[in-house]
């Protein structure tokens, strides 16, 4: 079984790339911390990246690690809109700790070493309620998680800004899918 992450910065198209690769039968997992945002907003917590980021960090981890589909054996690909590398890339560009716990979590996720990262993209990038920044913070904070992929030992695939079906042809072609 192959673990790919799909990454980049907020607002670049991952999530409408994860649906169209869903959508071509690939099995596809959405973002958790969009989801975690999401419920913490409703339940009123400060569990927040921009008000607790440490303790929202360790809800999304949590979450990774009680959802991540251990089983799954029987699928050869699988495709996550984010992953734990990010949630470092988080910590580290808001200068909180980064625990052992990450790192070993990496580990024990075993991803595949290939990531696909997306590119600010400032001609699709729209805020919503769970994101906030400005384009200029995505596109910092897109250089950190790039950064970190690569300190990890990720390969890094930028994919072009072009349509979801261009992007989907890159990954295919890069995969041997």
């Amino acid at each position: 079984m192959h673990k790919y992450i799909i990454s980049g910065g907020p607002g670049s198209g991952k999530s409408e790339l994860l649906e169209a690769l869903k959508q071509k039968g690939y099995r596809c997992f959405e973002e958790v911390a969009r989801k975690v945002i999401k419920e913490q907003q409703e339940q009123g917590t400060n569990f927040l990246p921009w008000a607790d980021n440490a303790s929202f960090s360790k809800l999304v981890l949590d979450r990774i690690l009680t959802e991540f589909p251990y089983g799954q054996e029987n699928w050869e690909v699988l495709f996550f809109d984010r992953g734990v590398p990010d949630i470092i890339a988080y910590l580290q560009q808001r200068g909180d700790e980064i625990g052992d716990i990450y790192l070993d979590s990496l580990r024990e996720l075993d991803y595949s070493r290939i990531v696909f990262l997306l590119p600010p993209w400032e001609e699709i990038y729209i805020n919503d309620d769970q994101r906030f920044e400005p384009f200029d913070e995505a596109q910092a904070v897109y250089e950190v998680i790039k950064e970190i992929y690569v300190r990890l030992g990720f390969e890094v695939c930028e994919l072009p800004k072009s349509s979801i079906e261009e992007r989907l042809r890159f990954i295919e072609a890069k995969l041997g899918l």
